[in-house]
C-alpha cells in the first residue's frame, strides 16, 4: 500500500478566513486532551468515507496550513481550527462541531465555566453561517406563550431522515388545523390513540369551546373548523394529499381536561429547580391535564395503528427523549432532549424535558430514548432562546433557565376511566383503505358498498357476512369476491385481530374436519378435545364440536381480540350440502354471546340459504355492476387518491393508460387482475412520481 503524503495533498485554493476565525474563537480556551479530539476527528472522517475529505487530523492541518498564515499548530485551539476548516464547505465544519458537542467533548473543557459557554460560541458560529445564507429550513424559531425553544445548536430534522424505529410514530402523527369561533386559524399536533380517536392538547382546540362551558359539548355544525392532516411531510410525498386528511364527527370531543396553571403563585425565575416549589406546584395541578380527544370522521387507525393508552405505563428512561411534532405548522419534525427531575412515580401529572418546541408543537408525542410512547407535550416554562436575549448574551441553560413539560399518557388514561370514556377509544367510525391501498401495497378499486358492510360487521350489529356475486356478473367467473378476504385481513390487522381463513384446501364439507381445520389456526392443542362420530350423533355431535371452538374463542388467549373465521371460494364446494353447514349455524347461534367472533362466507350463490341461520341474520354484500362497470373510472379515482392534485398528469395519457388497463382486466377477474397489475407494475412508479422524485 502506498501511503499518501499529507503535505502533498491537494487542498482548497484558499482557506475560508472568516470560517477559520470563527473556529479559532470557538476553540480559543480549549483544554480538552488533543488525543481525544484527534481520535474523534479521525473516526468522524473515516465514517464519512468521502475521498474529498482529509485522511486524518494531521493531513487536515497540513492541508489548511498551505493557505492559512498566523496559526500555530502547536496550540491545541489553532490546530483544531485548522483541521476543521480543512473539511471543506462551511456546513461540513458546522456538522463536525455539532457532532463533537453532542458527544460531550467540550462539556468540561473550560475551567471555571460551564458547558453553555461553549454552546454560546457554537451559536455564534451557527449564526454566522445563517447570516451568510445557509438555509436551516425547518429550524425556524418563534416565540409563543405556551412554548420555549432551545439554542440553535439543537438539531431539528424530518423523521424521514432518522432511524426507521420512528416510522410507527410517524404514521400516527397528524397536523391539526383549527379555525376557532372568531375564524382565526392556529395549528397544533396530535396522534392516534384509537382507530378513530386523536389525542391533542385542550388548549389547541379550546377556541371551539364556549368559555366556561362544562359537561357535554353541543354538536360541531361546521366540521371544516378542524382538519387533521396525516403524512404532512415533504419526505412522504403526501403533504397535501386530501386522502390523508380527515375531519371531525359532529360529536367531535370524546373527553377533555383544561390546561391548569403554568407556575405557582408568586413564582419567579427558574422556580422549578427548587424541589419545594416544583412539588408544591405539581400538587396543585390536580386533574388539569390539558388534553382533548377528537373523534375523527373515519378510521385512519385501522391502517396506521394507534397507541393503546391502557398498555402504557408512563415510565421512561433517564438518559433522553424525543418529541415528534409540527412546529409552527411545518412538516413532521423530531427533536431530541433529556428528562429532568424524573421520578418513577408515574402518578405525577407532569414530565419535565428539554426537547425543543414552539407554537404548533402543542399536542406532540413524547417518546423515551427507546421510542416508547410516554407523554403528551404540553407547554414550556422559562426564557425563550430568541425572546428578549440581546446579541452576545449566552444561551439559556436547559433545565435551569428554561424547560418544557408534558402530561404522562398513563395519567390521561386514568382520567378517561374516571370520565367513563375509555370504551370510545376503540370505537370505529368508518372504514376505508388508506389512499385506496392495502397495507401490503395492493390497490383496491371501488367496493364502497363492501366497506359499508364491513363497518356494520365490525361494530357487531350483525356478526355474519356473506359475499355474493350478482347474477348478471356470473359470466365474469371471479369478479373479485376472493379479494374480499385479502381486504378484511389487511384492514383488520394487528394484535387486536386474529384471522382463521379456510380456502378450498383447508375447508371441509363435514363438521368434524372443518372444526379441526379451524382449531389448527386457533389452538392446535385443542384438537384432541374434539368429539368423534363414535361418541355421539346428529345435532349433539355438532354442538360438541362447536363447544370446543367457542371455548377457544372465549379463552384468555383471544379475550381482547376479534376472531375472524373466513370461508373463501365457496362456489367450489357447497358447504350448505354437508354437516359443515350445521357447524356454521351452531357457531352463528353462539356468536350472539361470543361478542368477539365474526364469520365471513365468500362465494356462495346469491340464493343460498344455510339451515339454522335466519334469512335476515347475515349481512349480504353483493358484488354488482357498480363495482366493475367502469374500470377506467375506477383507475382514475385511485390515481386521484395517490395525490394527483399535487402533480399534473396529462389527462389524455391517463385515459390511454386507464383504457389499456380496463381492456386487460376485463379478460378475467377484473378487480383482482387490475389490482395485481397495478401493484406489480405501476404502484412504485406512481409513488415516486407523486413524491417528486421522478418526472413524467
Amino acid at each position: 500500500m502506498v501511503k499518501q503524503d499529507p503535505a502533498a495533498a491537494d487542498g482548497p485554493a484558499e482557506a475560508d478566513r472568516e470560517t477559520l476565525e470563527a473556529l479559532r474563537r470557538l476553540f480559543a480556551e480549549l483544554q480538552a486532551p488533543r488525543s481525544a479530539l484527534r481520535s474523534f476527528f479521525d473516526g468522524w472522517v473515516r465514517e464519512r468515507g468521502d475521498a474529498a475529505l482529509p485522511v486524518n487530523f494531521l493531513h487536515a492541518i497540513a492541508r489548511a496550513r498551505r493557505t492559512a498564515t498566523g496559526y500555530d499548530p502547536v496550540k491545541d485551539g489553532d490546530a483544531l481550527a485548522l483541521a476543521v476548516s480543512a473539511l471543506g464547505p462551511r456546513q461540513t465544519a458546522l456538522e463536525w462541531v455539532t457532532a463533537a458537542v453532542s458527544h460531550g467533548l467540550f462539556d468540561t473543557s473550560m475551567p471555571g465555566t460551564d458547558s453553555h459557554t461553549t454552546r454560546a460560541h457554537l451559536t455564534d458560529l451557527a449564526r454566522y453561517h445563517l447570516n451568510t445564507g445557509l438555509d436551516f429550513g425547518i429550524a425556524r424559531f418563534h416565540k409563543g406563550s405556551f412554548q420555549v425553544s432551545r439554542s440553535l445548536n439543537q438539531t431539528w430534522s424530518d423523521p424521514g431522515h432518522v432511524a426507521p424505529a420512528m416510522m410507527l410514530a410517524r404514521r400516527r402523527l397528524c397536523r391539526i388545523v383549527v379555525c376557532d369561533l372568531n375564524e382565526e386559524t392556529t395549528t397544533g399536533t396530535g396522534f392516534l390513540v384509537g382507530p378513530s380517536v386523536v389525542l391533542t392538547n385542550y388548549h389547541v382546540v379550546k377556541g371551539l369551546i364556549t368559555p366556561g362551558l362544562n359537561g357535554p359539548l353541543p354538536p360541531l355544525d361546521e366540521p371544516w373548523r378542524i382538519r387533521l392532516e396525516f403524512d404532512y411531510s415533504s419526505t412522504t410525498g403526501q403533504k397535501e394529499n386530501a386522502a390523508s386528511h380527515f375531519g371531525p364527527k359532529p360529536d367531535w370531543c370524546v373527553a377533555r381536561s383544561p390546561e391548569g396553571i403554568l407556575a405557582p403563585d408568586g413564582a419567579q425565575g427558574n422556580w422549578w429547580t427548587d424541589p419545594h416549589q416544583r412539588n408544591g406546584w405539581l400538587g396543585t395541578i390536580g386533574g388539569h391535564l390539558d388534553y382533548a380527544l377528537i373523534r375523527v370522521d373515519g378510521a385512519p387507525g385501522l391502517q396506521r395503528g394507534w397507541y393503546d393508552l391502557q398498555e402504557l405505563s408512563g415510565s421512561g428512561l433517564r438518559d433522553g427523549c424525543w418529541v415528534m411534532h409540527h412546529p409552527t405548522g411545518l412538516d413532521q419534525t423530531i427533536t431530541e432532549g433529556r428528562l429532568y427531575f424524573f421520578n418513577a412515580n408515574a402518578a405525577r401529572p407532569r414530565i419535565f424535558h428539554s426537547a425543543s418546541t414552539v407554537d404548533g408543537s402543542s399536542g406532540g408525542l413524547l417518546l423515551n430514548s427507546r421510542g416508547a410512547a410516554m407523554a403528551l407535550h404540553h407547554a414550556g416554562l422559562g426564557v425563550d432562546v430568541f425572546g428578549d436575549r440581546q446579541p452576545g448574551q449566552p444561551d439559556p441553560v436547559e433545565g435551569k433557565t428554561f424547560i418544557n413539560i408534558a402530561v404522562p399518557l398513563s395519567r390521561i388514561y386514568d382520567d378517561l376511566k374516571v370520565q367513563g370514556a375509555t370504551t370510545e377509544l376503540r370505537e370505529t367510525i368508518s372504514i376505508a383503505p388508506y389512499r385506496g391501498t392495502l397495507g401490503d401495497n395492493i390497490p383496491v378499486f371501488g367496493r364502497e358498498p363492501f366497506f359499508r358492510d364491513l363497518e356494520e360487521l365490525h361494530r357487531g350489529d350483525r356478526r355474519i357476512l356473506m359475499v355474493h356475486v350478482a347474477p348478471e356478473l356470473e359470466s365474469f367467473g371471479k369478479p373479485g369476491k376472493s379479494f374480499s378476504g385479502d381486504i378484511i385481513r389487511s384492514i383488520f390487522s394487528g394484535d387486536d385481530h386474529h384471522h382463521v381463513t379456510l380456502g378450498p384446501k383447508e375447508r371441509k364439507v363435514d363438521a368434524r374436519p372443518m372444526a379441526e381445520a379451524m382449531l389448527m389456526q386457533l389452538d392446535p392443542d385443542r384438537i384432541a378435545q374434539l368429539a368423534t362420530a363414535a361418541d355421539t350423533t346428529g345435532p349433539a355431535f355438532v354442538k360438541a364440536l362447536s363447544a370446543v371452538i367457542e371455548a377457544t374463542v372465549r379463552s384468555p388467549r383471544y379475550a381482547n381480540r376479534l376472531v375472524w373465521i373466513v370461508l373463501d371460494d365457496l362456489e367450489r364446494a357447497h358447504v350448505a350440502d354437508g354437516s359443515g353447514r350445521e357447524l356454521l349455524a351452531t357457531l352463528y347461534s353462539s356468536s350472539r354471546t361470543l361478542v368477539n367472533l365474526r364469520i365471513v362466507l365468500i362465494g356462495l350463490p346469491h340464493d343460498t340459504q344455510i339451515g339454522g341461520i335466519p334469512t335476515d341474520a347475515p349481512i349480504r354484500s353483493v358484488i354488482g355492476p357498480q363495482d366493475v362497470g367502469d374500470l377506467k373510472g375506477l383507475f382514475r379515482r385511485w390515481i386521484a387518491l395517490q395525490g394527483e392534485r399535487n402533480r399534473h398528469i396529462d389527462p389524455g395519457a391517463l385515459d390511454i393508460l386507464g383504457a389499456a388497463l380496463a381492456s386487460y382486466a376485463s379478460t378475467g377477474a377484473p378487480l383482482s387482475l387490475m389490482s395485481g397489475f397495478v401493484a406489480n407494475h405501476l404502484s412504485a412508479a406512481v409513488a415516486a412520481f407523486m413524491s417528486g422524485t421522478t418526472e413524467p
